[in-house]
Parts: C-alpha cells; sequence; structure tokens
C-alpha cells in the first residue's frame, strides 16, 4: 500500500502527518491544511482569498443532480496542448455539467463530492439562475456558511482547472481549516459569450478562527 509494510505502518504514519488515524480524519468535520505538503505542480494564478461569511438560512434547495466518479488511475496530472491539466476525467464531468447549463447567463452551482457505493464517488450539485436585479433572491440562494472566495475569469474550461488549482493550492498556503460543506460558484457572463466573471467559495476557516 503505497510502499508501506502493511495497514497498520499507513495508519501510524498517517497519524503522526495529521494528528489523527485515518478513519476519524475522514470522519471529521473539519481538516487543518496547515499539517498538509504543498502541492507539487508550480502552477499559480496572481489571486488572493478573501475569508467570509454568509449568514442566514439554509435556501430552499434546488434539484440535486448526481454523476457516479470511477477514477481507476486518472487521478494524476495530465497535459493537454502542453498545459497541465488537473484531473481529466473530473474535468470532463463538469464539462457536461455545463453543457446543461449553458444557456443561462446568470447562475450558482453548488455542490462537491462524496464517496460512491460501488465506485470511487458521487459528484452532486444544483443548480439556480439568477435574476441581475433580484439582489434579494441572490443573498437567499447563498448557502450559509464560512468560505475563503476568491475571484477569477475566464471560459467555463478554464474556470474548472482554476477551481481544481485554488481547491488545493489556497487552503494550504493559507494554513486554512477545510470545512465539511458545500461549494459553490456565482457565474455571470460577460458581452462575450464565452467569458465568465466568478466568484468561487470555498468553505474554510482561517487559522486565527475556532471551528
Amino acid at each position: 500500500m503505497y510502499g508501506f509494510e502493511s495497514l497498520q505502518s499507513f495508519s501510524r504514519a498517517f497519524k503522526k502527518q495529521f494528528e489523527e488515524y485515518p478513519t476519524p480524519y475522514r470522519n471529521s468535520g473539519f481538516w487543518d491544511m496547515g499539517l498538509c505538503q504543498p502541492p507539487i505542480t508550480s502552477l499559480t494564478y496572481p489571486v488572493h482569498p478573501d475569508m467570509i461569511t454568509i449568514s442566514g438560512d439554509i435556501p430552499d434547495n434546488s434539484p440535486v443532480h448526481s454523476n457516479k466518479v470511477v477514477l481507476g488511475t486518472d487521478f494524476l496530472l495530465s497535459k493537454k496542448g502542453g498545459k497541465l491539466q488537473i484531473n481529466k476525467l473530473l474535468t470532463d464531468i463538469n464539462l457536461k455539467i455545463f453543457n446543461s447549463i449553458s444557456g443561462m447567463d446568470n447562475f450558482i452551482i453548488c455542490g462537491g463530492m462524496k464517496p460512491g457505493v460501488g465506485h470511487d464517488a458521487d459528484i452532486y450539485y444544483s443548480v439556480t439562475e439568477l435574476s441581475d436585479t433580484d439582489k434579494d433572491g441572490r443573498q437567499k440562494a447563498l448557502p450559509p456558511g464560512h468560505y475563503a472566495k476568491v475571484a477569477f475569469s475566464g471560459t467555463y474550461s478554464e474556470i474548472i482547472q482554476f477551481q481544481a488549482w485554488a481547491n488545493s493550492h489556497l487552503p494550504t498556503k493559507y494554513k486554512c481549516r477545510m470545512l465539511s460543506g458545500d461549494y459553490f460558484t456565482v457565474f455571470k457572463r460577460r458581452k462575450n459569450h464565452n467569458v465568465y466573471d466568478i466568484n468561487y467559495h470555498i468553505p474554510c476557516l482561517p487559522p486565527a478562527i475556532p471551528a
């Protein structure tokens, strides 16, 4: 198992690094990313997260959709057109999600990933279409909680790659504590219909705030 002599030796090494054994760590409500190793890629974006708190009630859920994920060995970095690509399979799944809602100009995608039954994982998500003028409706659609918010602009495929980078780099760089919960992205289409301005929200706390 990844070069360890036994499951027990892996568990001991895991606890030494993360201060918990694997099963309690997996079931925890938050994870100290300051204990994690920095990502192996040198890819970077000139962004800085804002730590925010969204108050309010849990919004009425839009219909929740799900996609099965069978990673096999396709969880490594790859290249496409001379550029680094992160998690090609997940990128393809996310592109299919976008194709189903490409007619929307302003919307929120909210969801995450959870362990699957009989396969690696399930990607679950909901989509809420927004109105330019209905600010109250926009606020009600945002899930309450603590987040690292980061802005980005690009095509949908560029946004997917940025989000994959942000998920691994930002929490470790800023030593955030990841929270169990949904991620969400607020999309606003530019006049160039292929480009969106987004605010991406990662559920987490900075080190100074107790969970």
